[in-house]
């Protein structure tokens, strides 16, 4: 399984991450039409997440915290819809952000995350569920899909959200992964929806974004427990006198390895949420003051196609 950290963090610096100052000489830095600029010149950050960055045909990144339009605890981008930010702000937030993805929203599927492990296929008739309103969003933790130009997103502000890719099948899947959820199986749920589907588990490839470490994330037996039912003890836990720290990446990983995934098709992000507060969120730093990030696959269309942006 590789491991990420700080090294490659950033393609930021490098330019290859979106979002990055716009060259001023270039009159039409973001690539967009200029009804779709908003009210910043420089669209928010989008992070490759590895080891998904290697597929040409695959959009696969996850947000941060600078770019958006909310303010105060939350700022900036929030992508959260069910926090007490300003409803608008997220919306705008969401907008800014899809466009630094290369999507309008009505390409964006979402779901209404409810810790369980449920995995619901989804197609070109659910575009727009959930992207700037949960109104009709699913009811559903994983979503997967075999149709390209459609954006599967989910948001979190410790869990760890999984990104999923058969590339000769041409299926993939997002996963929010919380606790209740990864004890329940939930990424190994979708990888058996991605093998009924054709998907053979040896091909497919995975990158989990980043989460709240262990060294952030004691937990009683309560957690410990049902996660330890499922994955045997190892690496990801470790015990703190009567608590437990619990590496939820490292349960996740180890998870898909038992789900039939090859290690080196795994990666893992080594950023913590609550230890970086300038770039990511986190509930278990902040409370209910907290935002979420984004994690967003999609599969590309032949030259481009439906749902992204000349600048994708």
């Amino acid at each position: 399984m590789r491991e990420r950290g700080d090294g490659d963090r950033h393609r930021l610096e490098s330019g290859s991450a979106r979002g990055a100052d716009p060259d001023p000489g270039d009159p039409d830095p973001t690539g967009l039409p200029p009804a779709d600029r908003l009210l910043s010149a420089t669209l928010p950050a989008t992070i490759p997440v590895a080891p998904l960055d290697r597929f040409p045909d695959l959009t696969c990144v996850h947000s941060e915290r600078a770019g958006g339009a909310s303010q105060g605890r939350f700022g900036s981008l929030n992508l959260g819809l069910l926090t007490s930010d300003d409803p608008e702000h997220v919306r705008e937030n969401r907008r800014r952000w899809f466009r630094a993805c290369g999507f309008a929203p009505e390409r964006v599927i979402s779901p209404l995350q409810v810790h369980g492990s449920s995995c619901i296929r989804v197609t070109s008739a659910d575009a727009g569920r959930g992207a700037l309103d949960l109104t009709e969003a699913l009811r559903a933790d994983a979503l997967w899909t075999d149709e390209a130009g459609l954006a599967l997103v989910a948001v979190s502000a410790d869990c760890p959200l999984v990104a999923l890719y058969e590339p000769e099948r041409r299926v993939a899947a997002i996963v929010h992964a919380g606790w209740r959820g990864a004890a329940a199986g939930i990424a190994a749920h979708a990888v058996r929806a991605l093998a009924e589907a054709g998907a053979r588990p040896e091909r497919i490839w995975a990158g989990v974004g980043p989460s709240i470490g262990a060294c952030c994330y004691p937990v009683g037996r309560d957690v410990a427990s049902p996660l330890l039912a499922r994955v045997p003890e190892g690496p990801w836990i470790a015990r703190d006198g009567d608590r437990y720290r619990v590496d939820l990446a490292g349960f996740i990983a180890a998870d898909l390895a038992a789900a039939g995934l090859r290690t080196e098709h795994i990666a893992r992000s080594r950023r913590c949420t609550a230890c970086d507060a300038d770039r990511l969120y986190s509930h278990r730093r902040d409370g209910e003051g907290s935002g979420r990030i984004g994690l967003l696959i999609a599969m590309r269309p032949p030259s481009g196609g439906a749902g992204f942006s000349a600048g994708s």
